[in-house]
């Protein structure tokens, strides 16, 4: 979030899914995210949603230490994404 907001991009940052193991963290992330308009938290989301989020994404990012091949990054090269991991 912080890289996002210094980028000066006015695209959104469109982050999907949640944190259920880290309650804390999900909550820090919404209050650097707070006041900007730009950044939008859509919760889960499955199906033809979750694909019509893939083939509209300019760049999909993983910010991830600990996983290493996630089903969410293989979507994601299906759906032939921009991928930074």
């Amino acid at each position: 979030i912080r890289a996002y907001r210094s980028s000066g991009t006015d695209l959104p940052l469109v982050i999907v899914g949640d944190h259920n193991h880290a309650p804390d963290y999900a909550a820090l992330l919404r209050r650097e995210a707070e006041g900007d308009p730009r950044i939008r938290f859509l919760g889960y989301r499955f199906g033809d949603e979750l694909w019509r989020l893939y083939a509209g994404c300019r760049l999909f990012v993983l910010p991830s230490e600990s996983e290493g091949m996630p089903l969410v990054l293989l979507e994601a090269m299906a759906a032939r994404c921009a991928i930074l991991a």
